[in-house]
């Protein structure tokens, strides 16, 4: 048995067939199977899922009865032929054997036109043969979409032409262990596998990640006029007859904020309580919207949305509210899931870059 092509950016899969009924029976498996998933994963404790007398497979609907495979598909309301058309817009990156140049490639129209490229390169007579995710001879297939957002996290921009593909190449080896996706923290996903499991809940991690519908943005501008971000900041007293020390008064203002800008916003909120100078630090409204721009770098649209926000806006309360909406996690808020995939994928996009950079060598001062 063969594996299917993951994507070497996302992990994720070239193309999805095993999406779901749209019955009552159905719909109402896959929300209890959520429901308690997400529970599971809150408390750390197995969750037993109880399925009540409605779970008969004798149960019949206008669409059939029951499928219990219903639990390994997606849900056809949040998964739609067009919204995963980009799956299948696949290239791949190689080495030249004998000058060991890289070269992107591609688009692939299909799976069967990748493995036909990967089994054998040109097609002809050959010995040479060319496997995803080999040790030798290998190719690491992406899609288009994924690969945009690489060249966005390094370079600002996605042009081609800016990238060092015989660099990336190298990058991606160092972190190929041989099997089906590097070895890259893409997240909290169950999918990728010998083949794809279509974890009920986790449908973000299909969802086109590089274009934002014009119809969220003014989601977005709408809920700004909301009166859950016009609320004053609200400040964290500290009672100071608890505090041995506080180291954290010593150091730089820059120095401190990159340390902040690495925590997770629910452990930069505890943090605030035990520190005096970090309570002070992150108090103003300036900080929490200077943060919102460094930490979501990945959301470029935002800046455009906030261009006519309104007078008083709450920034820490636009950041948390952004911060948990756009969690790519289980069952999370079906407008968000594009932004969701695109903010797990570019932790991926980070790890890459931050390798690729280390290896792109300095340019001397008067280089042409």
């Amino acid at each position: 048995m063969t594996t299917q092509f993951y994507c070497a950016i996302c992990s994720g899969p070239a193309g999805i067939s095993a999406i779901g009924s749209s019955s009552p029976q159905a719909l109402k498996l896959r929300r209890t199977y959520v429901e308690a998933k997400r529970l599971e994963k809150a408390t750390g404790q197995r969750v037993p899922i109880n399925f009540d007398s409605d779970w008969s497979s004798d149960d019949e609907s206008d669409e059939g009865p029951y499928d219990p495979d219903d639990l390994t598909r997606f849900d056809p309301r949040l998964v739609s032929p067009e919204s995963r058309e980009w799956l299948h817009d696949i290239y791949w990156l190689r080495v030249d054997d004998f000058t060991g140049e890289g070269y992107l490639e591609g688009p692939a129209s299909s799976v069967n036109n990748l493995r036909n490229y990967c089994e054998n390169i040109d097609g002809e007579e050959s010995l040479d043969t060319y496997y995803c995710y080999t040790t030798v001879n290998c190719v690491f297939p992406f899609h288009l979409c994924c690969f945009k957002l690489l060249l966005y996290s390094i370079f600002g921009d996605m042009e081609f032409d800016n990238i060092d593909k015989k660099v990336l190449y190298k990058v991606m080896m160092d972190t190929n262990p041989g099997h089906t996706r590097l070895d890259l923290d893409y997240g909290d996903v169950e999918g990728p596998d010998q083949y794809w499991l279509c974890e009920p809940g986790e449908e973000y991690c299909i969802s086109r990640p590089t274009s934002l519908d014009e119809r969220i943005q003014q989601f977005l501008r709408d809920k700004l006029q909301h009166d859950t971000f016009k609320l004053p900041i609200s400040n964290v007293s500290i009672d100071q007859r608890h505090v041995v020390a506080d180291p954290f008064g010593n150091l730089p203002v820059e120095v401190l904020f990159n340390i902040l800008d690495m925590l997770p916003a629910c452990s930069l909120l505890e943090f605030r309580k035990a520190s005096a100078t970090v309570c002070r630090a992150t108090q103003s409204n300036g900080y929490w919207k200077q943060r919102m721009s460094r930490v979501m770098d990945w959301f470029w649209e935002l800046s455009n949305i906030l261009q006519d926000n309104p007078s008083g806006l709450n920034f820490k309360a636009l950041y948390l509210w952004l911060e948990k909406k756009t969690n790519p996690e289980l069952g999370m808020d079906p407008k968000f899931m594009g932004l969701g995939n695109r903010r797990r994928i570019w932790g991926a996009c980070q790890q890459l870059r931050d390798l690729y950079v280390k290896r792109i060598p300095p340019e001397t001062e008067g280089q042409q």
